[in-house]
């Protein structure tokens, strides 16, 4: 394996998915994951001015950011896994609202670890159950130590790799 290729093996990301209504907290769990040595993706934000855009502008805006936050989802080389910010909304206990299983979708379709950050919502237990979702109950420190155990694993092969070539 070339150095260039054993390069761009290390150092995988996770990308935070949910609500935007959760916006605050996904820069926030960022900045702490970041702390941690973690590559962390979120969501664009909201464009201030969205709300006066036309409803075919605003469908065209919305679709081209789900598709880019998508692309970032199921990248093989780059994504380690999800993190799902389901917080509690419209007083349903850990929300997660359908573009957010969409995006749970295909982190499973593409072999990503999915974690969520509260408990299983009821209504998914049953997929998300056998999907192998990981719940964190508020406590990042299981995505901390997977992410890491992970990487050590990837750079131990990767060394590996350089001798066998």
């Amino acid at each position: 394996m070339s150095i260039f290729k054993a390069m761009k093996l290390k150092n995988q990301r996770i990308v935070i998915c949910g609500s935007m209504s959760f916006y605050a907290d996904m820069v926030t769990y960022a900045r702490t994951l970041r702390k941690e040595g973690i590559e962390i993706v979120i969501p664009e934000s909201d464009d201030p001015f969205i709300e006066t855009f036309s409803e075919e502008a605003f469908q065209e805006v919305k679709l081209n950011a789900s598709m880019r936050h998508i692309r970032k989802i199921r990248d093989h080389v780059k994504t380690f896994g999800i993190l799902v910010l389901n917080r509690d909304k419209h007083g349903i206990a850990n929300y997660i609202g359908p573009n957010t299983f969409a995006e749970i979708a295909i982190a499973l379709a593409h072999y990503k670890k999915i974690y969520l950050f509260q408990d299983m919502p009821k209504f998914y237990r049953d997929e998300l159950s056998t999907w192998g979702v990981i719940c964190l109950n508020g406590d990042l420190s299981r995505i901390i130590n997977d992410y890491k155990k992970s990487e050590f694993q990837r750079s131990l092969v990767t060394q590996l790799d350089l001798f066998t070539d």
